[in-house]
């Protein structure tokens, strides 16, 4: 599958042009027609949060989503049921992970949204993907580790609260 990203600069750049991504769209209609399930990633999820508390810490898992989501609002596929699916692949992801660091004891950071922004902003000489791997480039590296830190200096400004406290307030952990 191909998509281009039409970038606030009025550039048009195609996006996964050798076509080799081809393994999402695949696990993509498996989920949406209900033969996998998100809850494949339960037992490595209960694995994580075993290991915090054994080493009193707290699990962040922070999920990066892909091109397409980065730049939803400027994607063009030129399969609209494709872009569908991969939409619904994203969201369930997304909602599975938020429900289960209530449940689980791990801290959840959505980089959707941040990512969103960065795309409505940057020029296409600043892309947040490499464009036919779709991995991040240094500009889309930034975002995350600006959004990670973050995420970190709010657990350990939680942990700063209550000084001599043997309890990490966010997972229970002691």
């Amino acid at each position: 599958f191909r998509y281009d990203i039409r970038f606030p600069d009025g550039n048009t750049v195609t996006f996964n042009s050798r076509n080799g991504d081809l393994d999402e769209v695949t696990y993509a209609r498996a989920l949406v027609r209900d033969e996998v399930s998100v809850n494949l990633f339960e037992r490595p999820l209960r694995s994580l949060v075993a290991l915090g508390r054994e080493h009193g810490f707290t699990p962040i898992v922070v999920y990066i989503p892909s091109a397409y989501t980065a730049y939803r609002h400027q994607a063009h596929f030129d399969d609209a049921g494709v872009e569908r699916t991969l939409t619904e692949f994203s969201d369930r992801q997304r909602g599975y992970f938020a429900r289960k660091a209530g449940e689980a004891g791990f801290v959840y950071r959505d980089l959707t949204p941040a990512l969103q922004r960065a795309a409505a902003e940057l020029p296409s000489t600043q892309r947040l993907y490499f464009r036919t791997n779709v991995h991040l480039t240094p500009a889309g590296h930034a975002v995350v580790a600006a959004e990670v830190a973050e995420e970190i200096a709010k657990d350990s400004a939680a942990a700063a609260v209550s000084p001599g406290n043997e309890m990490n307030d966010r997972n229970q952990i002691k």
